[in-house]
């Protein structure tokens, strides 16, 4: 199963619908909309097309893809740069989303005008949502001063470039910022110091990885300085601000970051915990629509996706995942996987890439190759995160109950 993941990155499947007749492209976005999973299967067998993408996910992949390529859009649209490069398998939750909203015809409203062809890619779009409305960034607060929401509802989070916000005094970059040429160097992060990433659990728990409650108290952070920003993604990689809905921000509610009784962690339970929270602005609670969780531990081979906050980023999907073991290193509460993460990715569900339920949390990176090239101005950082053990995660079945 190993070996598969790795030919999915390597046949670059973007590129390869790219090639699609516009002919065989309608007919596969007709078999995305409505078609069975055997039709589906068949119809990536035919134009030679990944079998990890036979999946609800994999499908709503192609389908953003193909909806971007139908538009007329050029193929170096920002869809292409982040979903599909030669080092990183990531994409633009705000991009797939707007595409399959678009293809979905969604009116001004934001009501569906839909029949039954869109049936099996609307179960699979929604469920999809749910996932990245309940997922959130979580941070220190202090210094953003963050006001009331505008007559507009909108509330502006302080923010910087990423290429400004990275250390990168180990790669021989002190003083030095990112070189334009980094993917996500021109992207806003929270000018703030970023915790992790994490999911709600209930309408008024999320859950994290333990040490990123360890990285609060190492920052000398109170319960009432952390942050959470759910469902926070970007249209593209070029946003001029951070702007957010009243009810994306949620904060502590427990008088202490680290509570015993809601942690799971050391070398046999993994790395997990919850944390209560309640809104930022009062009266502000969004509509907790869970897929729930697997019940069992996740089986090897199970083809997932992750969504999180990496670096501080707005929300990335990073999809065709692979579960590499079951039990890693001996220890039946972890799992490894090969998927694309980087650091502030610690707290990040990974889901079913069929039944988007969600299967574990990112404990962290197994390894990752980080090579500098320092120039005059700028330190242009080259990131290399193929390998069959990219990530370890924490089970949560059978231990949803912490």
């Amino acid at each position: 199963m190993v070996k598969t993941a790795y030919i999915c990155r390597e046949k670059h499947f973007n590129m390869a619908i790219l090639t699609l007749t516009a002919k065989k492209k309608s007919a596969l976005l007709t078999v995305c909309d409505s078609g069975s999973r055997e039709e589906f299967n068949a119809a990536l067998q035919e134009y030679d097309l990944e079998k990890e993408y036979a999946t609800s996910m994999g499908r709503q992949v192609i389908a953003a893809v193909l909806e971007e390529t139908n538009e007329g859009d050029p193929v170096d649209f920002e869809l292409f740069k982040v979903c599909e490069r030669k080092d990183d398998m990531r994409c633009q939750v705000g991009q797939v989303k707007s595409n399959l909203w678009r293809r979905l015809k969604l009116s001004r409203r934001g009501k569906p005008e839909m029949g039954d062809n869109f049936s099996a890619l609307k179960e699979g779009f929604e469920k999809f949502m749910n996932n990245v409305s309940a997922t959130v960034l979580l941070l220190d607060k202090r210094g953003l001063s963050i006001k009331e929401p505008d007559v507009d509802g909108k509330i502006i989070i302080k923010s910087v470039m990423c290429s400004k916000a990275l250390n990168l005094s180990d790669f021989g970059g002190k003083d030095k910022s990112l070189c334009k040429t980094f993917p996500y160097g021109e992207e806003l992060v929270p000018d703030a110091n970023i915790l992790g990433s994490g999911f709600f659990r209930t309408h008024d728990s999320v859950v994290t990885a333990a040490h990123v409650l360890e990285r609060a108290l190492v920052y000398g952070a109170a319960p009432e300085d952390v942050l959470l920003i759910r469902g926070h993604y970007a249209y593209n990689s070029k946003a001029q601000s951070i702007e957010v809905e009243g009810d994306q921000l949620y904060q502590m509610d427990q008088t202490e970051l680290i509570v015993n009784e809601q942690i799971r962690y050391g070398s046999d339970a993994g790395d997990m915990a919850w944390i209560k929270v309640k809104p930022y602005c009062h009266g502000k609670a969004f509509n907790f629509s869970p897929n729930g969780f697997t019940p069992a531990l996740v089986e090897k081979g199970t083809i997932v996706y992750v969504l999180g906050h990496g670096l501080g980023l707005p929300m990335k999907l990073s999809y065709c995942g692979i579960v590499t073991e079951q039990v890693y290193e001996q220890k039946p509460s972890m799992f490894a996987l090969d998927v694309h993460i980087l650091p502030g990715n610690s707290g990040s569900p990974v889901f079913h890439a069929d039944t988007h339920q969600m299967v574990g949390i990112i404990w962290g990176l197994h390894a990752i190759k980080a090579e500098p090239h320092p120039t005059n101005d700028c330190v242009d950082l080259k990131i290399n995160m193929k390998g069959d053990l990219s990530a370890v995660a924490t089970h949560i079945g059978p231990f949803t109950i912490l």
